[in-house]
């Protein structure tokens, strides 16, 4: 039950990304967006190029986290009803990438001419980047399940010294993998996109 709770949010995500590394353009949102003449990274990478790829990482991102509560559970009420919020929004996340649908077939009698993906995201820091900052993303809203969860139990002692010994090693895993990500944005964002400063176009 714990690994089919993990794998079922994970398995769209998984069917998408296979789908981009064949090239089934059968499929709209490979015609749109893959390539037979990309290499296998950047058909991987192709994947999170719109917004249906991105929700379904999200959620594979946070049914990951998921899982290993599941598998490293603390003895607490908390941590149990975390996990349960977690996986409440990642039912959230799935049913947005749905709602969105991302398995759409090409309709029949319809040409569809691929722009493939933009020469601008086709770096190893598209592979790298956009899974990074989803997987920090996926963090912070564990570590958001988790205060939820703890001021459910006891409103009153939500900072207490025990729920941020808690929190501390979800937090430090959030800032390394944010500081990382997002520096390796600004690294790219100067270097291969040219914007002429760290990120100076916001």
């Amino acid at each position: 039950i714990k690994l089919t709770n993990c794998l079922v949010p994970i398995m769209p995500f998984l069917a998408l990304t296979y789908l981009f590394i064949i090239n089934n353009e059968n499929y709209l949102y490979v015609a749109k967006y893959g390539s037979e003449d990309l290499p296998i990274r950047f058909r991987i990478s192709a994947v999170w190029a719109a917004r249906e790829g991105p929700l379904l990482l999200w959620a594979a991102c946070c049914s990951i986290i998921s899982f290993s509560n599941r598998m490293f559970p603390k003895n607490n009420d908390t941590w149990k009803r975390s996990t349960k919020i977690l996986d409440g929004f990642i039912l959230c996340l799935l049913l947005i990438a749905a709602t969105l649908n991302p398995f759409k077939l090409t309709p029949k009698n319809t040409l569809i001419i691929s722009a493939g993906l933009n020469p601008l995201l086709q770096t190893n820091l598209m592979v790298i980047h956009p899974p990074l900052i989803f997987a920090f993303y996926s963090v912070c809203v564990w570590i958001g399940c988790l205060t939820i969860s703890h001021m459910i139990n006891d409103y009153k002692s939500w900072d207490s010294k025990d729920f941020l010994d808690e929190i501390r090693i979800p937090a430090i895993i959030s800032f390394g993998l944010g500081a990382l990500g997002i520096g390796l944005g600004g690294y790219w964002a100067y270097t291969v996109l040219d914007w002429g400063g760290y990120w100076a176009w916001d």
